[in-house]
């Protein structure tokens, strides 16, 4: 992915995968939003999106819709992702 200028929002599932993206060193000049959905995680240290996701697709949906379109769900928390910083 050398031209990344296009791209407003990466999901991604591990961290050190958007690490080998070529474009990384450029992200902060295109603003590009970047979300992953494995820190978060359960009681019992399970990944949330893998335990819950699959019976609720309406909040993954939200959370997809929060990251393109913030302005849409303004109150809404991200239930499975996060923005990395």
């Amino acid at each position: 992915m050398p031209n990344c200028g296009f791209l407003q929002v990466i999901i991604k599932p591990w961290n050190s995968l958007i690490m080998q993206m070529t474009c990384i060193l450029n992200l902060k000049r295109f603003r590009i939003k970047i979300f992953t959905y494995v820190n978060k995680q359960g009681e019992k240290g399970g990944i949330m999106y893998f335990e819950l996701a699959p019976a609720r697709p309406d909040l993954v949906l939200k959370d997809i819709i929060k990251m393109a379109h913030p302005k849409l769900l303004k109150e809404y928390e991200f239930t499975f992702y996060e923005k990395l910083k």
